[in-house]
């Protein structure tokens, strides 16, 4: 008894060992990375296309994304795109990789940083390893990748520097557009949420400043304008009825490939209303879980323990009833997960299993067999449903652990607390 119990023990040693948890790391993102070069398939085609377009334009003094030219993604997305080709343009591929490992390090080290670590921290160190493992190589290869251990940072930092936390996440909007919905969900349920407020303006504020110095305050807002041409695009949820009706060869139904927008989107009678009223959903949506979140917190729920499944819940909302729904938006619910292990394990654990099913459907249409689905493949279509059928099921499991949040302080909020009155 006494050997198997100090086996057990090992075990647990070896398992939150700083060593073993930074070679898995390593590893994942070493394996990830070396999909990423598969040839067949061309997972890091934005990279080696688009980006590097954008980016060989403005080194050549022609176009500049969103100073010159409208562009679809916020200014300060142009920073990690511009950083990526300081080593130089011929390598600007592995640069990429290399870069998006570094940040995520970077967000890895917070999460484990120290060598006595809480559980709880290790169980969420394991699960965005497993999850990089089963998205794939879309976790490194688009402009999310960036953004992703940015909002882990910003998530982790609400806990106990709300100031810092505001302005990483800005930064992360400005980058991309959805960690806005983790801003929202900080300041509908942080005690300090008027301090997120201002940093947030004040951050904001500067970035728009130094976009208007450098000439583009009139293309500041163009990627909200570009986003709204948008059709719907062939992996969203909104999409599944269309996509089995170009399965059943229904006439007029159909897969396009839109050459301003770089998408594979639907054709079809009812696409365009379709589209308007997912627009409206989203909108419907998001207004109703921020409005269950504060009545939450207005019912005596702590707001530590509300913010991840709010902020999952938000969003999950922004996949579900987005008519876009590219895979690489499964890297958005990384960081509501990874905070929902770190406060609150166990109510967690079983979102944080759907979200690996999730993830690995993810990969096996795309980059994989993504061919197929293009051609309207019953079988992938079927996994691609599953796969929506899934995001369905996790913004479920996240409201239901928002209506569920308790009022009993956990370890994170008295350590939050203290550190707070220590100031």
């Amino acid at each position: 008894m006494a050997t198997h119990k100090f086996t057990d023990g090992s075990r647990r040693r070896w398992f939150a060992h700083p060593a073993t948890l930074w070679l898995a790391f390593a590893a994942a993102h070493v394996w990830t990375s070396w999909l990423n070069f598969d040839a067949a398939n061309q997972p890091l085609g934005d990279v080696t296309g688009v980006y590097w377009l954008w980016v060989s334009q403005v080194l050549a003094g022609q176009e500049i994304p969103g100073i010159t030219t409208p562009w679809v993604y916020p200014v300060v997305a142009l920073a990690p795109l511009l950083l990526a080709s300081l080593p130089g343009m011929a390598t600007y591929p592995q640069n990429w990789l290399v870069m998006v490992s570094l940040l995520d390090a970077l967000a890895f080290l917070y999460l484990v940083g120290g060598w006595r670590r809480p559980a709880r921290r290790v169980w969420a160190a394991w699960w965005w390893i497993a999850f990089i493992v089963c998205l794939g190589p879309i976790t490194l290869g688009r402009l999310d990748s960036v953004v992703a251990p940015l909002a882990v940072l910003g998530l982790m930092f609400l806990l106990t520097r709300p100031r810092l936390a505001a302005v990483v996440l800005t930064l992360a909007t400005w980058i991309k557009v959805w960690p806005a919905a983790l801003l929202l969900a900080a300041v509908a349920v942080m005690r300090r949420r008027w301090t997120i407020v201002i940093v947030a303006a004040v951050s904001s504020a500067a970035i728009v400043a130094v976009a208007v110095l450098c000439g583009g305050g009139v293309q500041l807002t163009s990627f909200l304008t570009q986003q709204t041409s948008r059709g719907i695009q062939i992996e969203s949820p909104v999409a599944t009825p269309f996509i089995w009706l170009s399965v059943v060869q229904a006439p007029g139904y159909g897969i396009y490939y839109d050459q301003d927008l770089l998408t594979f989107q639907v054709a079809g009678e009812g696409g365009d209303l379709a589209g308007d009223l997912s627009n409206i959903a989203l909108a419907v949506a998001v207004l109703t879980v921020l409005a269950l979140g504060w009545l939450r917190l207005r019912r005596g729920a702590s707001g530590v323990r509300l913010l991840a499944p709010l902020a999952l819940a938000l969003v999950m909302c922004l996949i579900v009833f987005n008519k876009v729904g590219s895979p690489q938006y499964m890297t958005w619910i990384i960081a509501p997960v990874v905070l929902g292990l770190i406060v609150d394990r166990a109510r967690f654990a079983p979102v944080a299993i759907v979200s690996l099913m999730m993830a690995l459907l993810t990969q096996v249409f795309y980059p994989f067999y993504y061919d197929l689905i293009l051609v309207a493949n019953p079988v992938m279509v079927v996994v691609m449903t599953v796969r929506n059928a899934l995001e369905v099921v996790v913004l479920v499991m996240a409201v239901y652990l928002l209506t569920g949040a308790r009022r009993r302080y956990s370890a994170v909020e008295v350590i939050a607390h203290r550190l707070r009155r220590t100031r």
